[in-house]
Order: C-alpha cells, then sequence, then structure tokens
C-alpha cells in the first residue's frame, strides 16, 4: 500500500479526520 494525500479521513472509530499529509489506505479499507 503505497500513502497518497488525503483531505478527509474517517478513522476506525467512525470519526472524521481532517488531515492533508500522506497517510497509508488502510482508513479507506475501514469503510466497507
Amino acid at each position: 500500500m503505497r500513502p497518497y494525500f488525503v483531505n478527509k479521513v474517517v478513522d476506525a472509530e467512525g470519526n472524521t479526520v481532517i488531515e492533508n499529509k500522506p497517510t497509508v489506505l488502510i482508513e479507506a479499507i475501514c469503510q466497507t
């Protein structure tokens, strides 16, 4: 999984985390 830039991320607990730095695709996988 290569890092990518995001603006809006939802963490495992379902909280919205606003970020503007490289992160892994693990948040997207949690949004099944």
